[in-house]
Parts: C-alpha cells; structure tokens; sequence
C-alpha cells in the first residue's frame, strides 16, 4: 500500500468514525493540506482519487472540506 493509499485509508476511517456515510462530515481544510504535504502528497489528488474510486464526494468550503456520499 503506497502513501496515497494509506492517506485515503486514514480519511476513510476518520469519517467512519464520526458517522459516515449516514451523515456529511468536515475536517479542518488547512490540517488535511498540511499532512497530504508532509507525507509528498497533493491533497486535490487525494480528493479525486476518493471520488473517482470509493464515491466520496467533496467539498471545500473557507476552512473546512465537508465529505459526503457522490449522488447518482
């Protein structure tokens, strides 16, 4: 499992964690964009990669990026 993976795996569990997919959740915008770069990663690419490949929707709001489930 590579660094993105083991990021994307990170996220997945902290939004688990505080109840989703039943509800949205936010995490703190700056934070997620300092440990994507400590760890050599482009946090928009991480945001794509959720959405193309586990259907995680996101959205970036002022200081906070709210997840929820991509709408069909």
């Amino acid at each position: 499992m590579d660094t993105k993976e083991q990021f994307i795996k990170q996220i997945e569990e902290n939004l688990k964690g505080n109840g989703f997919p039943e509800k949205k959740v936010s995490l703190p915008l700056e934070k997620m964009y300092e440990i994507a770069d400590t760890k050599g990663l482009s946090f928009n690419a991480v945001l794509k990669e959720m959405r193309e490949d586990l259907g995680i929707e996101s959205v970036l709001e002022t200081d906070k990026v709210i997840f929820s489930l991509v709408k069909n």
